[in-house]
């Protein structure tokens, strides 16, 4: 589990940033490949993987290679909330070349993180105490039922006959 202390590291490291890539910023999406925990503000962390995506997609001026980073950039930039594949994109922006050779290849692979629809609900930070607002109500919670229970309103559906 991170420290309190490092989540406040991060979150003063993404409410400084001033498009300098350093070790706060670099240990930031490590933690997020790491962890996967989408629970930093997603119009401050934006900006910061489209840095990191200039940054390990290299000059390489093929055509096709700048069709792709700018498909990158672009799909980034129209999502409102973090892309349901934010873990694995930190994971290739964190280590660009672990498990593909050429930046043709990461980019290809980036490319198809970006390329998708679904995005992430904000969750708390793992030290942070819900607020108000995000504290949820008892009468939200859902009853608990037990198997012989829920076999029992199957039954009664006759939903298989």
């Amino acid at each position: 589990m991170t420290t309190k202390e490092e989540g406040e590291r991060f979150q003063g490291a993404l409410g400084s940033w001033a498009g300098e890539l350093n070790k706060d910023i670099n240990d930031l999406i490590i933690f997020l490949a790491q962890t996967g925990c989408n629970c930093f503000n997603w119009d401050s962390l934006k900006p910061v993987l489209i840095a990191k995506v200039k940054s390990v997609s290299g000059t390489d001026e093929s055509q096709e290679c700048n069709e792709l980073r700018n498909d990158i950039l672009m799909g980034l930039q129209g999502f409102t909330a973090a892309p349901f594949t934010l873990q694995r994109l930190c994971e290739l922006l964190a280590e660009p070349h672990a498990q593909h050779s050429t930046t043709e290849k990461l980019l290809f692979a980036m490319a198809k993180l970006t390329n998708v629809s679904s995005s992430l609900e904000a969750q708390l930070f793992p030290y942070q105490e819900p607020s108000e607002s995000q504290a949820m109500d008892s009468s939200e919670v859902p009853p608990v039922t037990s198997n012989a229970e829920s076999e029992n309103a199957a039954d009664q559906m006759d939903i298989c006959t």
